[in-house]
């Protein structure tokens, strides 16, 4: 079983982005391997891993907010949130920014971030993108080129300690469309 793992609030969550069909044996339960003590200021000792949602495509830049734990499906093209007692809510559909994506490509959103107005900056791989959510979940253009070049497929976004935004800008989106546009 493939599993996407998150932190929230001091427990290991998985997110089951998918499963292979039903084995005559039951896999192994997932356990977290220490490599570094530090490891116990995260993860308090003893913690097991839950399975809490299942469904999805392809999980990615998992991010606490009001109280849920937010997460892209890249290959659903959907930015969904799970509550405590494992709800999960729709967020926002059609949420990658690449107009009528053929089944099966992964083009959809990708990390996330809480920018300091307490709006939300996402990755949306497929668009060549990095967007933004208001707080009515209307999808706003933030960054399209950088240096006069556009952006090949946005992953990951941090902020630095001085408030400076970094992204990683792979070529995993164009490589993925169908005709591939042009990396710049």
């Amino acid at each position: 079983m493939k599993l996407t793992f998150a932190l929230a609030m001091g427990s290991a969550l998985a997110l089951a982005a998918s499963a292979p069909a039903q084995e005559a044996t039951a896999p192994a339960a997932p356990e977290i391997v220490r490599l570094d003590p530090g490891l116990d200021a995260l993860i308090a000792p003893g913690t097991s891993v839950e399975k809490v949602a299942t469904g999805f495509k392809f999980i990615e830049g998992p991010m606490w907010r009001q109280g849920r734990l937010w997460f892209s499906d890249v290959g659903g093209e959907e930015i969904r949130a799970v509550t405590p007692d494992g709800k999960v809510e729709l967020l926002v559909d059609h949420a990658g920014g690449y107009p009528n994506p053929k089944p099966g490509k992964t083009l959809g959103p990708n990390a996330m971030v809480t920018d300091k107005d307490g709006t939300i900056l996402y990755a949306q791989q497929g668009g060549r993108n990095l967007s933004r959510l208001d707080a009515k979940l209307n999808i706003k253009p933030f960054l399209s080129t950088y240096n006069g070049k556009k952006i090949n497929s946005p992953n990951d976004l941090v902020f630095a300690k001085d408030g400076a935004l970094w992204f990683t800008d792979p070529p995993f989106g164009p490589m993925n469309m169908d005709p591939s546009p042009p990396l710049e």
